[in-house]
């Protein structure tokens, strides 16, 4: 990018700071778990203050601590103005996380669309063999009168929880 010598050291203690990486700055590489790599590279990415940012299956062999933490990681990025496309088979993370989804089956764009549409097009989903979302499965084996009265299926646990707090909620 034939950047001068202080605006690279101004990125790199910026992009440090934002990743809560400073620790890990001296760190060889492969001292460095999963988790912490990810983060590195996502960093260095980010770094070069890109207007899109491509990822494939980037929860891969994380686990749920560090998935949580590459989510709000993302959140963060994409709050900050960054388009985010992201490729991944983990329905799960595709409906409670993205805007908008795009569905490919044989090299073919099948559906796009908003998370609540794309996964309540059940019979595609099954024809397509993809299956359905944890929380979506949940939701549709409540009894009806439950569902009749919400407008969408929840996207997230927190979100079920508000709708049905337990009694040990209060």
């Amino acid at each position: 990018m034939q950047l001068p010598a202080a605006e690279i050291a101004r990125r790199l203690d910026q992009t440090l700071a934002d990743f809560a990486l400073e620790d890990l700055a001296h760190q060889p590489l492969h001292h460095l778990s999963l988790g912490q790599k990810r983060r590195v590279a996502l960093a260095g990415v980010m770094a070069l203050q890109p207007e899109l940012l491509l990822l494939d299956e980037p929860t891969a062999y994380l686990d749920g601590l560090q998935t949580g933490k590459l989510l709000q990681e993302l959140d963060r990025i994409h709050g900050q103005g960054t388009t985010i496309v992201m490729a991944t088979h983990d329905l799960d993370l595709a409906y409670g996380w993205a805007d908008w989804i795009l569905v490919l089956h044989a090299g073919q764009l099948i559906l796009s669309d908003c998370p609540q549409a794309v996964f309540t097009d059940r019979v595609l989903l099954e024809e397509l063999q993809l299956g359905m979302p944890l929380l979506l499965q949940v939701w549709y084996s409540l009894p009806e009168h439950l569902r009749q009265s919400q407008l969408a299926p929840p996207t997230t646990i927190a979100e079920l929880r508000a709708r049905y707090p337990s009694s040990a909620d209060g």
